[in-house]
Formats: structure tokens, C-alpha cells, sequence
């Protein structure tokens, strides 16, 4: 019997605060083994059909997958030629935490084509990968660079294009200047420090199977190199495709098993009144936050120099205070039997000055639907000033004990 599996359309925001489209394939009756993040091919959107195929037949074979159109592709808000290739990886870090919110962390990252560098060059970033897999990708980007150079030559700035693939797409001359910095990916895999498979064509005629060869050697141990025989580059045959999510799932299986056990992702023992804050490896200012229960990033906007993974702690803050007010006037509308269908909560924070220096302040804007009459709405707004955190925040000086200790890394449990 053929297993059963599910698509859920789902959307995320990147650094820019554009909204991005994806599908999480899953299985349907089983928890995934493991999470995989897929990364599409120069120009491709998420329904390419050799990533819903994938997507399909990994969900098959126990996995999830998250595949997504980058910001201007497909269904994602955006300008694509305003965009660049390190705004394309920046976009693979968010649709890796946004993974991360939902309890899926992504332990394996499969790029086809470019999609391949892209992976290359988050995985490091990627605290939770546990093993890398490219598809017909190229070792650098020197051949789509020369593709780019001799269009400018022959456009003039204000409308820059190339057609690649039979899809043709505009380009600015920062996009071009991005893409000339980038280091070989050959660079990325020597740092990559993690199990890569490298999976060609011998017939690509978009990228030559050379280029797959090339990343092979210069990767560490462990690694895998598999001849697509008989496949083209966009892998049109189902047959080919079938073939690369049985390889992927039988070769990431080792190693998702072997680091950290089966299907888990490890994550700290919480108590029930206790939340826990965890720097993040290799992100400046990143932190993962932990309730017994739940898991989500706090971190700073790219202006601050984050990477704008998740809300910094003021909106925090601020959102701690909306959701109490909400719930506080939603509740006790409810238990007064009154009409209110739904509250919205605006707050932003800023200083003013008080004799002595300066307090924080914060403007609160709430808003109630349903008929309620005027009374109604005076009383709920008295009971949104009673809301527990509104009371913490506003009554007697909040008392804060701190301990210094030195960290051991605290105990951990193992979660699928």
C-alpha cells in the first residue's frame, strides 16, 4: 500500500518583510522522520515539477519537505532583479527557522541546480543540518556570471534581461555585482564540515557533469557522488525523480540516525513555569527561547546587524502584553455571554520624560468587533487596563534576581 501523505500551503516572512510562499509536504499518518528544506533551481518557483515530485515521494518515504518560492517567484511577494543571491540564501536561513517554529527543524538541505550553492552556503548557518545533498548543482557561479555580463553588454541598465532555460528574467547591475562576489562553491564545501552527497547527470547539458565532480573532490569525508544516468538537468522523467528521494532518504536516514538519534531533534528540559533562552552558534545576537512546550527565536532586524530570524525583545515584550490583553477581554466577554467577535491589538514603545530621567512608554491601540453598545466597550476598556501583564507592568517596581553560573550545557531531551 502506497503511503499517505499531506500538502499544506504555508507563508513566511523574509529579512525584508516580503511574504513568502511555500508547500510542506508531509506524511500523513506518521510523525516525519526527519525534516528536509529544498532549495530551487536559478529562476525556478516551488512548483517545478521535479520539486513537488520530490516533496511527494519523500513525504512517502517517512520525510517532510518545505519547498517555497524565493521573494519575486512564484506566489511570493518581491522583485526577483532587485534581489540578489545572497538575498536568495537569506531567504533559505528564514524558511529554515520558520521550520523551526513549527517544531520541524530542517536536518537536511537538498539544492537543485543553484539552489544546490544556496544550500552550500546556508548550511554552516544552520545549527540543526545534519546533512547536505545537490542536485545538477555547479561548483561556482562563473558560467551564469559570464551569461550575465555578456547581456549587460548588450542592454542598457534600465532593462537588463537573459533568458535562461527558456524562462527569460530581468536583472539589475547589483544583482550581477552580488553574484561576481560570491566565492566558488567549491570554498563552501571544504568548510561544510557535514556528510554531502553530490547526485549529476552525465548528460546535463545546463550544467556540466564536471561541475558535479568538482564539488565531490573537494569535499570531506563522508561524502557520495551518484550518476543520474539517462537524467536531464530539470529531471522531467518521474522514474529519475523517484530514484534521487529513494537515494536521499535511504543516505540522509544514516546520518540523521547516527548524529542524534532517530528522528530527533534535541532540545533542552524545560520547566512548567520556566522559560529558557539559548544563544544560537555562529549568529550574533540569535537566541532560541524554550517554554516546556514551545520553541521560537528572538533576534535582531538586519539594520542592527541581526539576521532578523525572529522579533526582537521589545515586539516581544510588547506582544506579551497584546496577547494578555486580548485574551483577558475575550474571556470575560465570554463570560458575560457579550457580543465581541474579535480584538485587535496595536502596541508600539518609546521613552518620555519624567523628573528624574526618562520611563518607557507604550501606546497601546485596541480594537473590539461586534455590536457591543457603549457601555460595553467602556467596560473593556477598564478590564484591558486589569489584564495580569498590563497590572506587572504598570504596578510597583518588578524585582529581578540574577545568578551568574558557569554553563554545561544543560540536559537535554530527545524529541521527533
Amino acid at each position: 500500500m502506497i503511503p499517505r501523505t499531506s500538502r499544506e500551503p504555508v507563508h513566511f516572512s523574509n529579512a525584508r518583510g516580503e511574504r513568502l510562499s511555500g508547500v510542506l509536504h508531509q506524511p500523513a499518518d506518521t510523525q516525519p522522520r526527519a525534516c528536509v528544506l529544498f532549495a530551487a533551481c536559478f529562476t525556478c518557483g516551488k512548483d517545478i515539477p521535479v520539486a513537488q515530485r520530490l516533496g511527494n515521494a519523500l513525504a512517502a518515504a517517512g520525510f517532510a519537505m518545505l519547498r517555497f518560492d524565493l521573494a519575486g517567484l512564484g506566489d511570493s511577494e518581491g522583485d526577483f532583479a532587485a534581489g540578489s543571491f545572497s538575498a536568495q540564501v537569506d531567504d533559505l536561513l528564514h524558511a529554515a527557522a520558520w521550520l523551526e517554529g513549527r517544531g520541524l527543524p530542517p536536518q537536511i538541505l537538498v539544492g537543485h541546480s543553484i539552489g544546490g550553492g544556496a544550500v552550500l552556503s546556508a548550511a554552516p548557518r544552520l545549527s540543526t543540518v545534519r546533512a547536505v545533498a545537490t542536485l545538477a548543482a555547479p561548483s561556482g557561479l562563473d558560467h551564469l556570471v559570464g551569461l550575465l555580463r555578456a547581456a549587460a553588454e548588450q542592454g542598457d541598465e534600465s532593462g537588463l534581461s537573459l533568458t535562461i532555460g527558456g524562462r527569460r528574467f530581468a536583472f539589475s547591475p547589483a544583482f550581477l555585482a552580488d553574484l561576481e562576489a560570491q566565492p566558488p562553491f567549491t570554498t563552501d564545501v571544504g568548510a561544510l564540515h557535514l556528510p554531502l552527497l553530490v547526485m549529476h547527470a552525465p548528460g546535463d547539458e545546463t550544467v556540466p557533469y564536471a561541475h558535479g565532480l568538482t564539488l565531490f573532490e573537494a569535499a570531506d569525508e563522508p561524502r557520495g557522488f551518484v550518476s543520474l544516468d539517462g537524467a536531464d538537468h530539470l529531471l522531467r522523467r518521474q522514474a529519475d525523480v523517484d530514484y534521487v528521494a529513494t537515494l536521499i532518504a535511504g543516505w540522509a536516514s544514516r546520518y540523521v540516525e547516527a548524529r542524534s538519534g532517530a528522528r530527533a531533534h534535541r532540545r533542552p528540559v524545560v520547566g512548567d513555569s520556566e522559560v529558557m533562552v539559548r544563544s544560537r552558534a555562529g549568529r550574533r545576537f540569535a537566541q532560541d527561547i524554550y517554554t516546556r512546550d514551545h520553541h521560537w527565536i528572538a533576534d535582531e532586524p538586519i539594520a542592527l546587524e541581526g539576521d532578523n530570524l525572529g522579533p526582537a525583545p521589545y515586539p516581544l515584550l510588547l506582544s506579551a502584553l497584546g496577547a494578555c490583553t486580548a485574551m483577558t477581554l475575550e474571556g470575560y466577554a465570554q463570560r458575560k455571554g457579550w457580543p465581541l467577535t474579535a480584538v485587535t491589538v496595536r502596541l508600539e514603545h518609546g521613552v518620555e520624560a519624567e523628573q528624574g530621567g526618562q520611563v518607557l512608554a507604550i501606546a497601546r491601540r485596541i480594537e473590539v468587533e461586534g455590536p457591543l453598545d457603549a457601555a460595553q466597550r467602556a467596560r473593556l476598556l477598564e478590564i484591558a487596563n486589569r489584564c495580569p501583564v498590563h497590572r506587572s507592568l504598570s504596578n510597583a517596581p518588578i524585582r529581578i534576581r540574577t545568578d551568574l553560573t558557569a554553563g554545561g550545557g544543560g540536559d537535554e531531551n530527545e524529541e521527533g
